[in-house]
């Protein structure tokens, strides 16, 4: 790069750093955003458009990304400026690197179209590498693996197997020419998609027949076999249930909805063993293990618990200890109870609100999926989930339900969050009592309450804002609070949805950005028809 680039790169940071200052760290919208780049850089643009040196596109790429970079906090800004970059980088291979920098920024940026922007990055990826020589080659290798690899696992989420098994591939032949060590994992991660392309295809064949006719049982009954075990999917086998007239296993799918503390000693052994008999009719190792598993959780809750009825004892003795030889022999380790566990640290979550899948930004937050439910573990400085207000739920005239189960570490605290002082509605703690926060047009309504957490278990929370208009508190499904309300949420509170902090402008009398310690799980966001 010459000196006159480089001066004209600094000139331009520089004028970036004064005219866009008050959006790089505020929300804005995408009319904004493009209006300011406009301003920013349109001359640039047009100057680039005239000269047919690809170096110059490439060079105004690379400052746009640098741009993109220190604007993150101003999510839409940073949507403009790295797909402005990821353009002009990927007119020449040269630039195929720099595009795919860029459309990773984008897909941080807009996580509602993840997939299509993650898909970009893989190809741009792998071309780079293609056409790159010595170390910037040896540099692309391993970032093909990575590219690919977190493309399938869109793909698998989207359920889009036949996408995810050739991303899977990609990854799987580069990882050999590499001769890395991830293949073997690499190896399993197609495997399972390959499967799951398979029991897809099964269940629309089958679900072919059963609109040709609706009371084709034997259809039916194969789809209870490849929902139930093939996909441990219980939800979704209960309406084949009653086509099949399978009352026992709409009968035990009913009891796996039960808290595990609430189920008799009797019920207890008859899912287990109702698990371990499924888990020989499985058709793959991973169906099988998954079967095996539930089983040995509910010999092993037994066990734990203890019974009266030495005969019971023995007996869910012996069947847990041949659970464990099974599931050895898939080289499966259960693992102790007192061990730790196994923790999703990514930069995104992805969690189910309201039937839909949204995906968080993680901010030293964990998730631990080796239990079920899962459970978001907040112990990090600073440690919460955001969901950007772009692909936040609308709120507008609407009845709803927020719901989590939290184990705190902490005297106060956010549990969930949205919105700011103006409009927004926030469940936290205060001094281990839970309350309710919500402000329309800056006016606070609020729920206090006395009765405080425990420490040492986990507590089921619940707001609930209904037709009324009135918002209501419930611990333990008991009502500890009700308050009028002037009418339902009129205008969209700002910001997104926020699980563990409210980090902007505080909806409660509380100071920002108050976070939660400990542990969540079933958190649940339900809107009432």
């Amino acid at each position: 790069m010459n000196l006159p680039s480089l001066l004209l790169i600094i000139q331009s940071l520089t004028l970036l750093l004064t005219l866009a200052s008050p959006i790089l760290h505020a929300r804005v919208t995408p009319e904004q955003a493009e209006a300011t780049f406009k301003q920013l850089y349109a001359n640039r643009l047009a100057a680039v458009a005239r000269t047919a040196q690809f170096t110059d596109n490439l060079e105004l790429a690379k400052e746009l990304l640098t741009a993109a970079i220190q604007s993150k906090k101003s999510p839409q800004f940073a949507l403009v400026l790295a797909r402005n970059a990821a353009a002009l980088a990927s007119k020449n291979p040269t630039g195929y690197a720099t595009a795919a920098r860029a459309w990773q920024i984008v897909a941080e940026a807009d996580p509602a179209n993840m997939l299509k922007h993650k898909a970009a990055v893989a190809d741009l990826t792998r071309k780079a590498y293609a056409h790159a020589r010595g170390p910037e080659r040896t540099q692309l290798a391993p970032k093909v693996i990575t590219a690919y690899k977190d493309l399938a696992k869109l793909y698998l989420d989207a359920k889009q197997y036949d996408q995810a098994v050739v991303a899977y591939q990609v990854a799987y032949r580069q990882a050999l020419a590499l001769k890395s060590d991830t293949v073997p994992s690499i190896k399993r991660n197609l495997d399972t998609a390959v499967t799951a392309k398979r029991i897809h295809r099964l269940i629309r064949v089958e679900k072919t027949k059963l609109k040709r006719d609706p009371k084709d049982a034997k259809a039916a009954k194969q789809l209870i076999h490849l929902y139930l075990v093939e996909l441990d999917d219980p939800k979704s086998t209960l309406p084949y249930t009653i086509i099949a007239s399978d009352a026992p296993t709409r009968q035990n799918i009913n009891l796996t909805k039960t808290p595990l503390n609430t189920l008799t000693e009797t019920q207890v052994i008859q899912l287990a063993d109702w698990r371990l008999q499924l888990a020989s009719t499985a058709t793959t190792d991973r169906s099988k293990a998954a079967m095996l598993i539930h089983a040995y959780r509910y010999y092993t809750h037994f066990h734990d618990k203890g019974s009266s009825n030495a005969f019971l004892n023995s007996k869910v003795k012996l069947a847990r200890a041949r659970v464990q030889r099974q599931l050895a022999d898939l080289n499966i380790n259960i693992r102790p109870t007192n061990s730790r566990p196994i923790l999703n640290t990514s930069k995104t979550v992805v969690l189910k609100l309201d039937g839909k899948q949204y995906t968080f930004n993680n901010h030293n937050a964990a998730i631990d999926r080796s239990v079920s439910p899962p459970i978001l573990r907040f112990y990090k400085p600073n440690a919460h989930l955001l969901l950007p207000r772009e692909v936040t739920p609308s709120f507008v005239n609407k009845t709803f339900s927020i719901s989590a189960s939290v184990k705190p570490t902490s005297n106060n605290g956010v549990i969930c969050a949205r919105g700011g002082m103006r409009h927004g509605i926030s469940l936290y703690l205060n001094n281990l009592t839970p309350a309710v926060a919500i402000r329309y047009d800056h006016k606070l309504y609020a729920i206090d309450t006395r009765q405080k957490l425990p420490k040492d278990k986990f507590s089921k929370l619940k707001l609930v804002l209904t037709k009324a208009p009135a918002i209501e508190l419930y611990l333990n499904n008991k009502l500890l609070g009700k308050k009028s309300l002037p009418s339902l949420f009129k205008n969209e509170p700002y910001q997104g949805l926020q699980i563990a902090a409210d980090t902007r402008k505080p909806i409660g009398q509380y100071k920002a950005p108050n976070h939660f310690s400990g542990r969540i799980k079933s958190l649940k966001l339900t809107f009432h028809k």
